[in-house]
């Protein structure tokens, strides 16, 4: 451990990738990559790094400072008139429609995304894209919108309350007799014929 944390400050970054890891153990004498799977996972139930493993994206990712991936997550999902992003740069990289829609409706695009991890960056987020959306997914905090042929994302800490008159104004019927929202996002659960797998709704009462 004192190797890895020695490696992070001697090279000023926050995380190591897993086989630079596997390296340093090896050095020290362990070569089962299995062992260094375990020792991973015990230190990061002990709470001393973050090593997470659902997609392969965050398996290739240890973090040893994990305010590194506080930093990341609020490069997104931040409130725009505290933290405001000057329109000039936005501007520049064509995605002033895409920032719109994202404050306005919760929907970022891979660009919008990719821009704000890595604007006025010093290379601490370069590359990480995909890890970062992983490690938003993996904490329920961003999913994929997969209703448009566009690739989008939800965020729904985005989302913005709408008074309930506006978005009866909005309902509207498609040709299959489905009730949808012409210009919200909503997320709605129809009981009528299924029911939600068991823990699920106390998440989603966490999340709201």
């Amino acid at each position: 451990l004192d190797e890895l944390f020695a490696r992070v400050n001697q090279n000023n970054v926050s995380w190591l990738r897993l086989s630079v890891v596997a390296d340093i153990a090896k050095s020290l004498g362990i070569t089962s990559m299995a062992e260094v799977e375990e020792m991973l996972s015990m230190f990061h139930e002990l709470g001393v790094l973050v090593h997470l493993t659902t997609t392969q994206s965050l398996r290739q990712i240890v973090t040893m400072k994990p305010q590194w991936l506080i930093d990341g997550i609020c490069r997104v999902i931040r409130d725009p008139d505290l933290h405001p992003i000057k329109d000039n740069e936005v501007e520049n990289a064509g995605l002033t429609k895409d920032l719109s829609k994202m404050y306005e409706s919760g929907l970022a695009s891979w660009d919008l995304l990719e821009f704000l991890l890595v604007r006025n960056d010093r290379g601490e987020f370069r590359d990480q894209t995909h890890f970062l959306l992983d490690l938003m997914k993996h904490m329920i905090l961003l999913s994929d919108w997969k209703f448009n042929k566009e690739k989008l994302y939800l965020i729904p800490s985005l989302l913005k309350d709408r008074p309930r008159n506006q978005l009866h104004g909005d309902l509207s019927e498609n040709e299959n007799g489905r009730v949808y929202l012409q210009s919200a996002s909503a997320c709605i659960f129809d009981f009528s014929k299924k029911f939600l797998p068991v823990g699920i709704f106390q998440r989603v009462v966490c999340i709201c």
